[in-house]
């Protein structure tokens, strides 16, 4: 049986993973970057972070997209 969540629990760990990408990418580039480092930092599936995002590509566009609107505030 698939496990349900609820769109806060959703929108809390997809913000979880930004947040560590981010400080990844800030301190190792984005090309040293693995999703592994991601799933090591956050204890997290392979499986489990393929649901938020399809690829490590997905990941920066999402990351992009949550930088512009912090710096033009929304």
């Amino acid at each position: 049986m698939a496990r349900v969540v609820k769109e806060e629990e959703y929108a809390g760990r997809r913000k979880e993973i930004l947040d560590v990408a981010q400080k990844l990418v800030y301190t190792k580039g984005y090309e040293r970057m693995s999703i592994q480092d991601i799933l090591d930092e956050l204890k997290l599936s392979k499986c489990a972070f393929y649901h938020y995002f399809d690829s490590k590509q997905a990941l920066l566009e999402a990351l992009v997209e949550r930088m512009m609107g912090e710096v033009i505030g929304v």
